[in-house]
């Protein structure tokens, strides 16, 4: 008999057997044991690793470009300088490499860059994935099918845009950055609650955004600058996506309305001028809560905009008095409020200046209104760019920021 069709017959058909009993309830205490004893070593079996984990090496930042040569990909793999023996660790301080790979495929092009590299590519923990603006440009339909299909990949890397080419970003010797992707992690994660001056976004967010009707979302942007002679990487504002390609870039100001839209507000500041005394007052914002809501008026499609935030004053050019005038207060939020409006205002009107959705209205409206949104998915880029907004920011500075009770000691 065929030693296949032997063990067969021998082991699984048994085993099955007796996992058959188990379930109904018909097999003994020892057919139990054999059972779980059985699960626990082809458990045990089933797990491991073909290969030496010292011959790994984790892939921190991702890149992709256009190939200028062949007009096909090229991809750049960032990776940490690891020790030359067995047992050495990990070494830091601006110690990190890079390997390129082209290839007509991003597959292709990332085989290419494993037989480059001295030892074989990790890719399940990389941070960030830059794309070159030509890419971008290009779309990158190619590269979120790759992450999606195959297990190698992670789906939750930072996600963002490259002024110029990526390859240009990972190669970039950064003196303040000696681990360039653990910066983007800290600037995205931590920073990010203190400004909006950037969008961050990971890849299975952007997925989930880029997906749904109209197709069209952000992505983090980053930048190649100078400090004298020495060069430092930017995140800063955001770039647009639709159908899977790059179509415009939004700068700091555009980001910052963007993320007072999202209700993507921790903790910031908002400087306005007071009309009847000209003291410029910094205001600390705690909290920010958008509510967007759509109606239909008159046959119009109209968005509602509520924004309500809270926090205190910071700092002050002159010198109020706070505790016996209470219209300063008043004065204080309805700026505020006049500020988160503008910012608001203007991101709107620049979306349907371009005609792209890329403010998520229509998701807003599927979710709130199905029956509306049914009636319009199908021409909602023309629809989009004639709906009507109203804005509200409500703002309660309520605390004046004072620590001392005696606030003449300045």
């Amino acid at each position: 008999m065929d030693p296949y069709r032997l063990s067969c017959s021998t082991v699984w058909a048994p085993t099955a057997t007796a996992y058959y009993k188990y379930y109904k309830g018909e097999c003994s205490e020892t057919v139990k044991k054999f059972l779980i004893f059985f699960l626990l070593v082809l458990n045990m079996l089933s797990y491991g690793c073909s290969m030496p984990i010292e011959n790994y090496n984790m892939v921190l930042l991702f890149g992709i470009d256009k190939d200028v040569r062949t007009g096909g990909y090229e991809v750049t793999f960032q990776l940490p300088k690891m020790g030359k023996g067995r047992g050495e660790s990990l070494s830091l301080g601006n110690e990190t490499i890079t390997v390129s790979g082209t290839g007509d495929s991003v597959e292709l092009a990332v085989k290419d860059a494993y037989i480059k590299s001295s030892r074989v590519p990790f890719l399940g923990h990389i941070q960030a994935v830059l794309i070159g603006e030509d890419m971008g440009r290009e779309g990158i339909t190619e590269l979120v099918n790759l992450f999606k299909r195959d297990p190698k990949y992670t789906l939750t890397p930072w996600m963002f845009t490259v002024d110029g080419r990526a390859k240009d970003v990972l190669e970039a010797n950064f003196e303040y950055d000696t681990m360039p992707a653990f910066a983007i992690v800290h600037i995205t994660r931590d920073i990010s609650k203190y400004s909006l001056k950037f969008y961050a976004v990971q890849l299975n967010k952007f997925l989930e955004n880029i997906e749904a009707l109209p197709h069209a979302a952000l992505m983090g942007r980053i930048r190649l600058d100078k400090d004298g002679d020495k060069e430092v990487m930017r995140v800063y504002g955001a770039s647009i996506y639709k159908d899977g390609k790059l179509i415009g870039m939004l700068d700091e100001g555009d980001t910052v309305a963007c993320n007072w839209l999202f209700g993507r507000v921790k903790s910031t500041d908002i400087v306005t001028r007071l009309p009847s005394s000209g003291a410029t007052v910094n205001v600390g914002i705690e909290e920010g809560r958008t509510v967007i809501k759509p109606i239909v008026r008159d046959n119009s499609l109209v968005y509602m905009i509520n924004v309500k935030v809270t926090g205190y004053v910071e700092q002050s050019t002159l010198y109020p008095d706070f505790a016996n005038d209470p219209t300063i207060m008043y004065e204080i939020n309805n700026e505020v409020g006049k500020s988160i409006e503008t910012y608001i205002t203007s991101i709107v009107e620049k979306a349907q200046e371009q005609r792209v959705d890329f403010l998520g209205f229509e998701k807003v409206l599927e979710h709130t209104n199905p029956v509306v949104w049914e009636q319009t998915k199908e021409d909602w880029d023309n629809i989009f760019p004639s709906i009507l907004i109203e804005v509200r920011a409500e703002a309660s500075i309520k605390d004046t920021g004072w620590i001392l009770n005696n606030p003449e000691v300045y």
